[in-house]
């Protein structure tokens, strides 16, 4: 059996066009292009948002997240300039602010840096609310809801609402959140089937099926995922580095791990592959993508069926249609 990921991560999106929009607005901006540009792009459309990206030392000092590029988006709007761009997209003709958001990081477990966020933003609606803005209607608190990979305590949703609701509260506007990990995450797993072992440059290499091309998150960020044995055999457990067929430096799935000594044609569990597994799969090296699994109780059904090579070349055009510039 090769690779599959059981479970189906959920993407996560914003109703209708609006993360579009606002993306567009903070990316354009941050770019510097200009209101009427974003509002010619996206025609007559009603901006969703200006979003505040709350920087880490704005928010919380150091962030409790994963520890490599927490804050998302390199363009972010700073809470200093936000109130002015708030003002320029209010008096702008076909531009409607509606919603106020922050991203302040990502496996967060502690609710402090989400109220004191949160406290920044109210503080920021009472501003604009001041300077006649009145259409703001969406109080977002982004994500970064931390789960268990290894031995982290995940966030209590009862002690992360007590935190964040009397702000919320204060505003009377709709909080809106974007739990996406902390509801899939630890609901999907990633099965491989191991197919050798070697010792190689004084290390125990176990060889698997699964690469960085169906599971990124160990190469890209250096972070762990519990893994398991499907079947327990009793055996000893021995520190081994997890790597993949794809033949390169950042292709493993674990380094320096303790593991039982499994055998080829034995399988493992990855543990923790919810969010951020499938949907950042890829057919790097012409490796095609796992199927999807979903498990219910005794039943399961394959939800994605298992990309095939033909698959990877469907959309090319083997004879494509030359196009001239007209000059000859």
């Amino acid at each position: 059996m090769s690779a599959q990921h059981v479970a189906t991560p959920v993407k996560r999106t914003r109703p209708g066009a609006s993360g579009l929009l606002l993306d567009g607005v903070e990316r354009w901006t941050g770019l510097g292009l200009g209101l009427a540009e974003v509002a010619a792009s996206y025609s007559r459309a009603t901006l969703a948002g200006a979003e505040a990206d709350v920087a880490d030392d704005d928010v919380a000092g150091d962030d409790p997240g994963d520890g490599v590029l927490l804050a998302a988006d390199l363009l972010e709007v700073l809470p200093g300039a936000c109130a002015a761009l708030a003002l320029r997209v209010h008096a702008h003709p076909l531009l409607t602010l509606d919603r106020i958001a922050m991203h302040i990081g990502s496996q967060i477990l502690d609710p402090a840096p989400y109220r004191e966020g949160l406290g920044k933003l109210a503080g920021l609606v009472r501003e604009l609310r001041a300077a006649g803005i009145d259409t703001i209607r969406n109080l977002d608190i982004g994500g970064g809801l931390g789960i268990r990979y290894k031995d982290e305590i995940p966030l209590d949703p009862v002690r992360f609402l007590a935190a964040v609701r009397p702000l919320a509260e204060e505003t009377g506007l709709t909080l809106v959140m974007e739990p996406g990990r902390f509801l899939v995450g630890s609901a999907g797993l990633l099965l491989t089937t191991v197919l050798s072992r070697k010792h190689s440059g004084g290390k125990e290499l176990v060889l698997v099926d699964a690469g960085m091309n169906d599971l990124v998150r160990p190469s890209h960020y250096m972070v762990w995922h519990e893994m398991v044995e499907l079947e327990a055999a009793g055996r000893p457990e021995v520190p081994v580095d997890v790597v993949g067929p794809v033949c390169e430096t950042g292709d493993f799935l674990a380094r320096d791990r303790t593991l039982p000594g499994v055998v080829a044609g034995e399988r493992i569990a990855v543990l923790g592959a919810g969010a951020y597994g499938f949907v950042m799969a890829s057919s790097y090296n012409s490796r095609t993508r796992p199927a999807e699994v979903l498990v219910d109780g005794g039943r399961w059904a394959v939800v994605r069926p298992r990309e095939r090579v033909e698959d990877l070349y469907a959309g090319e055009t083997p004879e494509p249609r030359w196009e001239t510039n007209g000059e000859g």
